[in-house]
């Protein structure tokens, strides 16, 4: 994903740190936002160019909170971009991924877990 949000504008490269992405239509329906990757570009994700409320999100916001089914209810997760890749936190791994290389460590306890999110996050709990 991008570091910034990108331009709205098809056809033309946008580049932050985390890469190069184009906005192209993908059909008569969605657009494409592709990244370059080895000399061609991959797909991302598509959207539909359409205009939402707020209020629109509110249950997929209230899902993605309390769902048994959401992600972010099993188990504990942080995560953030850095200068080359992410690092990602959760309660069984941390995972440091950066320029095209991964590394995942297993957490081990609770005062593991302290410690990884004190120092590479500056969160203390």
């Amino acid at each position: 994903f991008t570091a910034e949000p990108l331009r709205y504008g098809l056809g033309a490269e946008q580049q932050d740190e985390t890469g190069i992405f184009v906005i192209r239509r993908f059909d008569d329906e969605y657009l494409e936002v592709a990244k370059k990757e080895n000399g061609g570009w991959k797909s991302l994700y598509l959207f539909k160019d359409v205009a939402y409320e707020l209020s629109e999100f509110s249950e997929m916001c209230d899902f993605q909170q309390v769902s048994p089914e959401s992600h972010f209810t099993k188990g504990k997760v942080c995560s953030i971009m850095t200068e080359n890749g992410r690092k990602t936190l959760t309660d069984k791994n941390f995972i440091f991924a950066s320029g095209g290389e991964r590394t995942e460590t297993a957490v081990e306890s609770d005062d593991e877990f302290n410690t990884i999110l004190r120092n590479e996050f500056a969160i203390h709990s």
